[in-house]
């Protein structure tokens, strides 16, 4: 019976509307509320990010939103909603609205996560390549000139395109105008290496070695970037930038895992580096002390810090470094010891190529060999004590050609191709044998294949013995120099921690607020360093945020995931530049606790998570452990509901400016909620029971403002009951359908169809039909009401 009603009250309200002409002539003024377009947005927000929302409703989110751009153009967070709101529609779309959307998105500070999920939208429905290059161009010229990131992003995924149907000389293009937008853009580097390897080609390798520079400012924390800039540097022969650079990664190392010992993979290189700088012989020398220090002994690292320091022409104290390690070392290998660092074959090296000992070499690989005659390593050691020995004519003779056997390799395939020592070796063999051009291939075969090696160097050497010129691998100044250009004096930057490189910090732009008030939260983000800061897959910082709310006092209820999402700015900052990211904490529970309950005090406490990961234990923590997730509160105290208090709400509601009306509207409409949650359970707290008919009333007398916007924000607050509503308050809304206002209007159809369901169904096709208001059309046909498909004059398809 009451459902009638209310059907017939619509009727009425639908009738009156027709009646009265409301229609929007042309000489009508557009409509400007920032207001409303707020509600709009609020709604929507809450519809397109419940992650159980249908395309339907996903669609009529849209509508509110396109809502709000026609009272407010001017916030950028609206084009950006209605960007996430069109990705996570499955079905078909409307690419011109999205396109539109896209255009006006970029005047402002774009999000690529944003941007992203369009792209990958507006490329979803397209069968071909073509059709997907076309849209890419698209999107590519309305970017041009106005967003250099996304510029290449877009270029990135063209040239990947244009690589795939082995169009290399516009992938090349595409690629190299992505990376010259954006040098942080690793996939625009990749795809370029890739396409230039199609090609026969190489990426120059400045390029080259400056991606791997910058991908260390991008993540400052990630040790295989680290290692891989000091692999590349150390390659081309810069050995003071590499040994900075694995000076970096160890520091890195100990910071990340300060309960773990230094990897071997780590110093080694660090101490070959520094061994072949002019003043690395202090460094190798630290780090022997540091290893020995810790108990532990390395014979490269030995032979590294005693060859340097001779090197360095301190004679004795290198070769004093080097004999106590070949006692401590022969120490651990006596019959009754059990090594844990040193093997046979280890201090047979460090014999041959740090303490240089060749009767002491050939014992330890003897016993080296007697262990594992299979061994290639093994095998060239020995044959390399073998030709060192000294010996009569005849049993020279017989040295060499065991040692030629044992560098025989297998399968045919000899062990001096492959293997540094056996080269090296080889070679020496060659060189008594009087082949001297033998000899000398084989030498400067053994120092291309490790550079910087000790075995190298002792190949240099007897090519200098036989007065043989070789080309020696030399730093490119011309590189080093332009690197000194981009990144200052110290290529490699300093290792500061995590609390030294980035601030963060949570705040709200409020400690206390009263019942009705709204809020917002912040997060600036400085960069405290004098590297770039942003966010992307491989930064530092991938952007991932997760929000925690949790309300104490009067009432006990934990949010996880109140705010779940994912930021890139664009931006990359510099040293001492700031972010601020507005966060909408007021939202989706939250906001439903804190309308519902008007008379409950409350303490709410934020908690948020940067790059948020669950430990095994099922702890929610930051992926960057050394940052502490980020806490921030406010209280909200219970609304005191006395019989003054109300009567000045009355009087609000009739004679208030403007947003004392909606305040004391939304307290009305926040009481009667609370009190049909108290029909259902004890409420946790004392509060004030209210006259229930006082309250409908208040209610529709806000609903029936002379301002439109007032009307708006009413039925917003309304939005958060739950069906069925008083009899008076679908009166009220009803009569909203006759406003001349097409927001008021838009807001009642929708309204009212969630609050009558399918008994509203039949109001919708009536109502589509008369409404002059082509957005308000559109809201119906996203609720279900028949779209009339005008019939061409001209078919060309029939």
């Amino acid at each position: 019976m009451v459902y009638r009603r209310m059907f017939w009250v619509i009727i009425w309200a639908i009738t009156a509307m027709l009646c009265n002409g409301y229609a929007e002539t042309a000489s009508q003024q557009p409509l400007f509320s920032t207001l409303s377009a707020r509600a709009f947005y609020e709604i929507a927000q809450e519809m397109y990010t419940d992650e159980y929302a249908n395309d339907a409703e996903i669609e009529q989110a849209i509508v509110f939103l396109e809502a709000a751009v026609k009272l407010d153009p001017r916030p950028d967070y609206i084009y950006e909603a209605i960007l996430i709101a069109a990705s996570r529609i499955t079905g078909p779309n409307d690419t011109d609205k999205i396109y539109q959307a896209f255009r006006n998105y970029l005047k402002t500070k774009v999000d690529l996560e944003v941007t992203r999920k369009t792209v990958q939208q507006l490329l979803a429905n397209k069968n071909s390549r073509m059709e997907r290059e076309k849209v890419l161009e698209k999107l590519l010229r309305i970017t041009a000139g106005k967003n250099d990131e996304l510029s290449s992003q877009l270029a990135t995924q063209l040239g990947i395109l244009a690589a795939e149907r082995a169009d290399f000389e516009n992938a090349k293009n595409y690629l190299a105008r992505a990376y010259s937008r954006n040098p942080y853009n690793p996939m625009a580097f990749r795809g370029l290496r890739d396409v230039y390897e199609s090609i026969d080609q190489e990426v120059n390798p400045y390029v080259h070695a400056r991606h791997l520079r910058f991908a260390m400012s991008h993540d400052p924390l990630d040790i295989n970037v680290s290692m891989a800039f000091a692999r590349y540097a150390e390659s081309m022969a810069m050995n003071d930038i590499a040994a900075d650079a694995y000076e970096y990664s160890a520091r890195l190392f100990i910071y990340l895992k300060p309960e773990e010992p230094l990897a071997s993979s780590i110093y080694t290189p660090w101490a070959i580096a520094s061994y072949n700088t002019k003043n690395g012989w202090k460094t190798c020398m630290e780090i022997a002390d540091w290893l020995r220090s810790a108990g532990n002994i390395d014979l490269v690292i030995e032979a590294l810090a005693g060859r340097a320091a001779i090197k360095a022409k301190r004679i004795d104290e290198g070769q004093k470094i080097l004999v106590e390690a070949a006692k401590k070392a022969d120490e651990q290998l006596k019959p009754d010891v059990i090594a844990l660092d040193v093997t046979p074959i280890e201090l047979a090296w460090f014999h041959c190529f740090g303490l240089e000992d060749t009767k002491k070499a050939l014992v330890w690989a003897n016993r080296a060999y007697s262990d594992d005659a299979k061994s290639p390593h093994v095998k060239a050691i020995l044959a390399y004590c073998l030709v060192l020995g000294t010996a009569d004519d005849q049993s020279r003779q017989v040295l060499l050609q065991s040692a030629r056997e044992m560098l025989a390799g297998e399968n045919g395939k000899p062990l001096y191709e492959t293997n540094q020592i056996a080269a090296l070796a080889m070679g020496l063999v060659m060189r008594d044998e009087g082949n001297p051009n033998g000899a000398t291939e084989l030498f400067k075969s053994a120092i291309s294949m490790d550079p910087m090696s000790l075995a190298a160097e002792r190949a240099a050497e007897l090519l200098d013995e036989m007065n043989i010129e070789y080309e020696k691998l030399e730093p490119p100044q011309e590189l080093i120099e332009k690197f000194r250009k981009d990144f200052g004096g110290n290529i490699v930057p300093a290792f500061t921690g995590i609390q030294d490189i980035v601030g963060l910090q949570f705040t709200l732009d409020t400690s206390s607020l009263s019942y009705g008030h709204s809020f917002d939260g912040n997060l600036k983000i400085t960069n405290k360093r004098s590297e770039p800061l942003g966010f992307s897959d491989e930064s530092m910082f991938k952007g991932y945020i997760r929000i925690d709310a949790e309300i104490s006092d009067d009432i006990s209820v934990k949010i996880p995931k109140l705010i779940s999402k994912r930021i890139r700015p664009t931006t990359v900052w510099e040293q001492n530049q700031q972010t601020n990211i507005l966060l909408r904490l007021n939202t989706g529970m939250l906001r439903r606790l804190l309308i519902a309950y008007p008379q409950a005090s409350l303490n709410i406490e934020f908690t948020l998570y940067f790059d948020p990961i669950v430990t095994a234990t099922g702890k929610i923590t930051n992926r960057i452990d050394k940052l502490e997730p980020l806490k921030a509160k406010f209280a909200r105290p219970g609304a005191e509901i006395t019989r003054r208090s109300l009567m000045r709400s009355q009087k609000m509601i009739a004679k208030g400016q403007f947003k004392q009306k909606i305040r004391a509207g939304q307290l009305f409409a926040g009481l009667l909620l609370e009190q049909d949650i108290q029909k259902k359970i004890k409420l946790p707290y004392q509060a004030v029971k209210v006259d229930r008919a006082l309250l409908v009333r208040a209610v529709k007398r806000s609903l029936a403002d002379d301002n439109w916007s007032v009307g708006i924000q009413m039925m917003s607050t309304l939005m958060n009951f739950t069906p069925p509503f008083d009899y008076d308050i679908i009166h009220g809304v009803s009569g909203k359908l006759n406003s001349p206002q097409w927001p008021v209007r838009l807001l009642a159809v929708y309204f009212l169809d969630k609050a009558q369901g399918e008994n509203f169904k039949s109001v919708l096709d009536w109502t589509r039909q008369n409404e002059t208001s082509e957005i308000v059309r559109k809201m119906i046909t996203a609720l279900g009401g028949t779209e009339k498909t005008p019939v061409p004059i001209y078919d060309p398809d029939n």
